[in-house]
């Protein structure tokens, strides 16, 4: 009897961000988007820069939030019968980047996506070819689905640039499987691989 309308919240915020939502009104955002005839909307649990925006005990919630951001958004949908789902970034995350070197994706020239000393952090490429990695994000989706109604999630970047990684880890594999590890098609096909295998755990996670 109307339009179907999705709202994708793009909301990531790295650190030079001091304060988050100080004047979010649940209230407001929720009728705001049922005015709007809004059926569905994606908000954020944990960003590019590796910020969660709910009270996660694996953090780091974004240090200028100091509320649950993620949890008001929820409940203010839910009670208007708007569909919630929650946005997690997956294999770019500056903040495990930086903690857990070992799983960085890395080009054919071997260097990576890390920004540069004092830099503003961009996109920072890890691999799912590390399964503590994988483990990770893994507990993270268990936890927020367990915590809020949710009505889905939406897992984002889960491929580095070019559809390739050279790190020790995909090279292990790769070649234990007796494939050049610098052929483009081989690389591709190992990531699309990795994708798939990584989403289908994640759907028997979130079910």
């Amino acid at each position: 009897s109307r339009p179907w309308r999705k709202v994708h919240l793009d909301f990531h915020n790295s650190e030079h961000v001091p304060r988050i939502g100080e004047k979010f009104n649940a209230e407001e955002f929720g009728d705001r988007l049922a005015a709007a005839d809004v059926d569905s909307i994606v908000v954020f649990a944990k960003d590019m820069h590796g910020y969660f925006y709910y009270p996660s005990q694996y953090g780091p919630v974004h240090p200028g939030l100091k509320f649950d951001l993620l949890g008001a958004q929820v409940e203010a949908c839910r009670r208007r019968k708007i569909a919630v789902y929650a946005y997690y970034c997956t294999t770019w995350d500056n903040y495990l980047a930086e903690q857990r070197p070992e799983w960085l994706a890395l080009k054919r020239d071997r260097t990576n996506y890390l920004p540069k000393f004092d830099a503003t952090p961009g996109w920072t490429a890890l691999c799912l070819a590390h399964e503590p990695f994988v483990e990770l994000m893994l507990s993270h989706a268990r936890e927020f689905v367990a915590r809020y109604p949710l009505d889905g999630a939406w897992f984002d970047m889960p491929v580095p640039i070019a559809g390739e990684c050279f790190c020790g880890e995909c090279l292990r594999q790769l070649r234990a499987r007796g494939q050049d590890p610098f052929s483009r098609p081989a690389q591709r096909e190992h990531k699309h691989a990795l994708h798939v295998a990584f989403l289908e755990k994640m759907q028997r996670t979130v079910r």
